[in-house]
């Protein structure tokens, strides 16, 4: 129930805020969300009705007496753990990392590196969530090489589409892009100047 009002409060602190200054939100997203400005009375409010909620569906499950069941937990049930966990700790990582790379921005601005949307690396991210997952996972009785096996295709996915949005943004911008030590890219616009492939041999 604390862990539902705290949700709650966060949430009511920051949409309220931006509800009520809407105009300075649009101008100033990043900042209004990454500052400790927000609405107190809407942060309590929201947090309230989250807290009653969770401990409405606490009384319609409570027991007349106390009963103790040992209940077998199938990993399919999770999912949803383990995508929250990878978020967060890839999160995190690719921070870490990047910070780690760039210590010279780091040492002029911290908190501002550390709170950016922008810089993140990830490599970093990819090494941090995985120790995160398979850490959760073994706890959990599954071995870290059948969890890198269910995950290993929807990683070879996700990372086959984010070269495909490289090269897209190249595109845009209408740079030469080195693919391969063999393969370049030129690259033009989106408006018509074409794609040029020359391979060096």
């Amino acid at each position: 129930m604390l862990s539902s009002f705290l949700i709650g409060f966060v949430l009511g602190y920051k949409l309220s805020y931006a509800f009520l200054n809407y105009d300075l939100f649009v101008q100033d997203t990043q900042g209004i969300l990454l500052s400790t400005e927000g609405n107190f009375l809407g942060g309590l409010l929201i947090g309230g009705v989250m807290a009653y909620m969770q401990y409405r569906e606490f009384e319609k499950l409570k027991l007349p007496e106390p009963v103790t069941e040992v209940v077998e937990v199938h990993p399919y049930e999770l999912v949803s753990n383990i995508t929250i966990i990878a978020a967060i700790s890839g999160i995190i990582g690719a921070k870490i990392f990047h910070n780690l790379e760039n210590l010279h921005e780091f040492e002029v601005d911290p908190i501002g590196t550390l709170l950016s949307f922008s810089g993140l690396t990830m490599y970093g991210g990819l090494i941090v969530a995985t120790v995160a997952v398979m850490r959760y996972s073994y706890k959990h009785g599954i071995h870290p090489m059948v969890i890198a096996d269910i995950c290993a295709p929807g990683l070879m996915l996700a990372y086959g589409i984010g070269r495909m949005d490289v090269i897209l943004l190249v595109m845009a911008i209408g740079v030469s892009l080195i693919l391969l030590p063999n393969l370049i890219f030129y690259l033009g616009c989106l408006t018509g100047c074409g794609l040029t492939i020359i391979h060096i041999m």
